[in-house]
């Protein structure tokens, strides 16, 4: 990913670098080709939400119809760890789902609701202490 878009930690204190952090990660415009909206509504207005809360201290990114947080912006090669909750969106009517756990093994519905910033609230709560300090610290 030679594209990949560097950033550090106080780039999220902007919430523009937020909004961009969700589109420019991993995929740097490939799915448009293909007819994907790199920002449907309902994802715009989450993002909108999400950058109001202490999730901007993290790196969001997009994964299809869900909004991810990790701890670095290259977590796709390996670099920092992705967040065990993350905020699917369901279009029509528009409605967030937002988990606790890995979309890829085991994940637990904890809140359903049409409030995007509702949703960014609960998910800012499941990761209020995520990433665990390090013992090293």
């Amino acid at each position: 990913m030679a594209n990949a878009k560097a950033f550090d930690a106080d780039a999220m204190a902007n919430t523009k670098e937020f909004h961009d952090a969700v589109e420019g990660t991993k995929f740097d415009g490939q799915l448009e080709q293909f007819g994907w909206c790199p920002t449907p509504p309902i994802l715009a207005a989450l993002v909108e939400a999400a950058s109001r809360t202490d999730l901007m201290r993290l790196f969001p990114f997009k994964s299809i119809y869900m909004l991810r947080f990790a701890t670095s912006p290259l977590w796709y090669e390996g670099e920092g760890e992705v967040a065990p909750a993350y905020i699917e969106l369901m279009p029509r009517p528009d409605r967030y789902l937002v988990y606790s756990g890995n979309p890829l093994g085991i994940a637990e519905l904890v809140l359903e609701t049409g409030d995007p910033a509702a949703a960014a609230a609960r998910a800012e709560e499941l990761l209020a202490s995520w990433p665990p300090a390090s013992e090293d610290q």
